[in-house]
C-alpha cells in the first residue's frame, strides 16, 4: 500500500506557491506529521521529482519502510521512459540533466532532482556496457534514513 500526499499552498494570490520559506517549512511539518500518523513507518511514500527548469515529473522516488529510496518503482505508467535496466547514459541525460547533456565520466554520474517540497534528491548512477547497472539516491528529505546502492 502506498500513501498519497497531495498538498497545495496558497500565497493569497489564488495560485499555488512554494516560493516562501514559511510555506515550505509549513508544508514540511505537515508532511512529517502525515507520515508519522496516517502513513506510519510501515508504508512507503512516493514523490514526483523534477529537474531544474522543468515543471513536469521526470522520475518517482519511493522512500521505503527502511528509509531507503528507490527510483521509478513498479506500479506507475512511465510512458516512453525506459525501464531502469535499459537506461543508457544518453537516456539519463535526456531525463535528468537540466541541459540534456551527458554528464557521465568514467562510467558514473550524478543528477540533482527536487520534489514538491524542494528537497534535493541526488541520483548517483553507475553504467556498465552502456546500461545502468547501479544507482543510489541521496537526499535531504527527512524521511530518508539510509543511502544504499541498488543493482538493476
Amino acid at each position: 500500500m502506498t500513501c498519497t500526499l497531495l498538498t497545495f499552498a496558497n500565497d493569497g494570490s489564488g495560485k499555488s506557491s512554494l516560493n516562501s520559506q514559511e510555506t515550505r517549512h509549513s508544508l514540511r511539518n505537515a508532511f512529517i506529521k502525515v507520515i508519522g500518523t496516517r502513513c506510519g513507518p510501515n508504508h512507503p511514500v512516493d514523490f514526483c521529482l523534477t529537474r531544474e527548469g522543468f515543471e513536469k515529473p521526470v522520475a518517482i522516488a519511493r522512500i521505503g519502510k527502511d528509509g531507503s529510496v528507490t527510483l521509478n518503482p513498479l506500479g506507475y505508467y512511465y510512458g516512453s521512459v525506459p525501464k531502469m535496466a535499459q537506461i543508457t547514459p544518453t537516456n539519463a541525460a535526456q531525463l535528468w540533466s537540466p541541459d540534456g547533456l551527458d554528464a557521465t565520466k568514467g562510467g558514473s554520474c550524478t543528477y540533482e532532482l527536487r520534489n514538491f517540497l524542494r528537497d534535493t534528491f541526488n541520483i548517483d548512477l553507475r553504467f556498465k556496457n552502456n546500461r545502468l547497472s547501479q544507482y543510489r539516491v541521496r537526499s535531504n528529505c527527512p524521511s530518508q534514513k539510509k543511502e544504499k546502492w541498488f543493482s538493476v
